[in-house]
C-alpha cells in the first residue's frame, strides 16, 4: 500500500463554489421545470394513465419516512433536501454537494456518515468552513481506501469529482478524496474489472454508447462514466424530486453537450448526440428506443429499496430496453429468501434475463459492503 510522505491539503466549499449567472440560471431552469413536472404526475395519476403503486416512492424512499433522528421528532429525508433546493437560493445552489446526502449516505457539511447526524434541514451558515475545519482531523478511511486504489486501480479509472458545488475532501495527486469519491470508484472498478465497460463499447458498434441509470443519485456516477467513454447518451430515471439534482450537477458540469429533460407524457425519443437526458420515473414507460437499445443499463442501491412490485416493473423494463449484447449491472442489498438461493431481486430479474455472473474484484478488499455485484444478460 501506498503511504503519504506528508498530510494532504484540505479542499474546502468555499474553494469550490463558484457559480456564475448563466449557471444559477441553468439551475433555475430545472427547478421550474420540476415545478411543471409534478404538476403533471398529478395530473396523469389523477387520470389513472400510470400505477401510482409504480410510480410513486416506497419502502426507503416513502415521503413518510424519516431518513435521520432529529431530537423534536421530525420527519426529515431526501424530500427536505429538495424543499431546499426549490428555494431558489443561490448560496444553496452553488454548495449543491452538501445538500446531496439523501443519495450518498455521507454529509459532507459534517464530514461523517448521514445516519449519524440530524439531517440538514435549512440553509448552512455562511461560515460552514469554519465547522468543517473542526471536524475534519487527521486523514480519514476515505484517504487510506484511496491510497489501496492507486496501488492496484489502472490510472484511468481515478478519476475526481470536480471542484465544483461546495465538494471538500483531501486532494492526492489532484484527486479530490472524500467517502463519495470512494463509493464511485469503487463502481468504477467492479465494471472494470468484471468487463462491464468494455462490453458497452463493443455493443455500441462505433456509435455514442447509451447507458441507462436507473436511480442515479446526484449524478457522481454519471459524471465520471461520461469522462470514461467520452461520447455516449446517458439517461438518467429517478423520482421528480431527485432528478433534480444530477439535472442541475450534470448539466452545469458539461454545458456542451446536449441535455434535456423529458417533461411531457407523451412517446419520446433519445437524441443520438452525445450528452444526458433526465427522465421523471412516471415517463420512463413512454420512452421508444427502436432497434439500438441500451448498451448498458445501471442500478446501485435503489432497488432494494422499493417494493416487490416496482422491482418487478423495473425489471421487465430494462429487459425491454436493453440490447442483446447490452449489460444489466446491479448492486443491491438483500438476503435469500428462505428455502431458496436466491435473493428477491435475483428470484425477479430471473425471469426477464437467461444469465446472470456474480461480480467480483481482485482491487476491492470487499465487495459486498454496498450489496452483491450482478452482471444481467438477455
Amino acid at each position: 500500500m501506498i503511504v503519504l510522505n506528508k498530510r494532504p491539503d484540505f479542499l474546502f466549499s468555499d474553494q469550490s463554489s463558484d457559480l456564475s449567472m448563466d449557471e444559477f440560471d441553468m439551475a433555475v431552469h430545472y427547478i421550474d421545470r420540476i415545478k411543471s413536472i409534478l404538476d403533471l404526475q398529478e395530473q396523469v395519476l389523477s387520470e389513472q394513465k400510470a400505477d401510482p403503486k409504480i410510480v410513486l416512492p416506497d419502502n426507503n424512499w416513502s415521503k413518510s419516512k424519516g431518513q435521520a433522528f432529529e431530537l423534536d421528532g421530525t420527519i426529515t429525508n431526501m424530500y427536505t433536501s429538495f424543499d431546499l433546493i426549490m428555494r431558489k437560493d443561490f448560496d444553496i445552489i452553488k454548495k449543491l454537494r452538501l445538500y446531496a446526502q439523501g443519495f450518498s449516505g455521507y454529509q459532507l457539511a459534517t464530514w461523517s456518515p448521514a445516519y449519524c447526524r440530524p439531517w440538514i434541514r435549512e440553509k448552512l451558515p455562511e461560515n460552514i468552513d469554519f465547522f468543517i475545519k473542526m471536524l475534519v482531523g487527521l486523514p480519514d478511511e476515505s484517504v487510506h481506501s484511496y491510497l489501496k486504489f492507486v496501488a492496484k486501480a489502472p490510472k484511468k479509472l481515478l478519476l475526481s469529482p470536480p471542484a465544483k458545488f461546495g465538494e471538500i475532501g483531501w486532494v492526492i495527486d489532484d484527486v479530490i478524496v472524500n467517502m463519495d469519491t470512494v463509493v464511485y470508484l469503487e463502481r468504477m472498478c467492479l465494471m472494470h474489472e468484471n468487463n462491464v465497460l468494455d462490453a458497452a463499447l463493443s455493443s455500441a458498434k462505433g456509435r455514442p454508447v447509451k447507458i441507462l441509470e436507473i436511480g442515479g443519485g446526484y449524478g457522481g456516477l454519471a459524471y465520471n462514466l461520461v469522462r470514461q467513454f467520452g461520447n455516449c447518451r446517458y439517461v438518467m430515471v429517478d423520482l421528480p424530486e431527485s432528478v433534480l439534482f444530477p439535472a442541475i450537477y450534470l448539466s452545469v458540469l458539461k454545458p456542451d453537450l446536449e441535455n434535456s429533460m423529458i417533461d411531457r407524457f407523451e412517446p419520446f425519443t433519445l437524441d443520438e448526440s452525445a450528452g444526458f437526458t433526465f427522465v421523471p420515473n412516471f415517463l420512463i414507460d413512454q420512452l421508444h428506443v427502436g432497434d439500438e437499445k441500451f448498451d448498458l443499463v445501471i442500478n446501485t442501491l435503489s432497488f432494494s429499496e422499493m417494493s416487490e412490485l416496482q422491482i418487478d416493473h423495473y425489471g421487465k423494463l430494462v429487459s425491454s430496453l436493453l440490447s442483446e449484447t447490452g449489460i444489466f449491472f446491479e448492486q443491491n442489498q438483500g438476503s435469500k429468501i428462505n428455502g431458496t438461493d436466491k435473493t428477491l431481486l435475483e428470484s425477479i430479474f430471473s425471469k426477464y434475463f437467461s444469465k446472470m455472473t456474480y461480480g467480483n474484484s481482485k482491487i476491492l478488499d470487499s465487495i459486498h459492503a454496498q450489496g452483491q455485484p450482478r452482471i444481467w444478460e438477455l
